[in-house]
């Protein structure tokens, strides 16, 4: 019976049940592995980015507070320099007053 069915023409059928052990056996679980290698290789390769793109914001965010650190600063140095030139300004008026004072007072005498 065996020699029968080898003789035996294949029919569609059959040859519809071979492909479809054939694809649900071989094909599916290796096209299977291959997509999820490379959505793993993919994802890997997401991750390295963001940690990039993360590494990078990091170090801008790092610029950004030293940079308004010294900006502050300057600020401040600014602020003290005009207080000094304030401070220069009255005495050098003072001093002004003082002067014509005694220049007042020398031709007096």
């Amino acid at each position: 019976m065996t020699d029968e069915k080898a003789k035996a023409p294949v029919t569609a059928s059959d040859l519809r049940e071979i492909l479809s052990t054939f694809y649900s056996q071989v094909i599916r679980p290796e096209v299977k592995e291959m997509i999820h290698t490379e959505i793993q290789t993919l994802r890997s390769e997401m991750h390295d980015y963001f940690d990039d793109l993360y590494k990078k914001f990091e170090d801008l965010r790092q610029e950004y507070i030293i940079a308004n650190e010294q900006m502050k600063r300057l600020e401040n140095s600014d602020d003290v320099l005009r207080e000094e030139l304030r401070s220069l300004k009255s005495k050098v008026s003072g001093l002004s007053q003082r002067i014509e004072v005694l220049e007042k007072h020398l031709e007096t005498h």
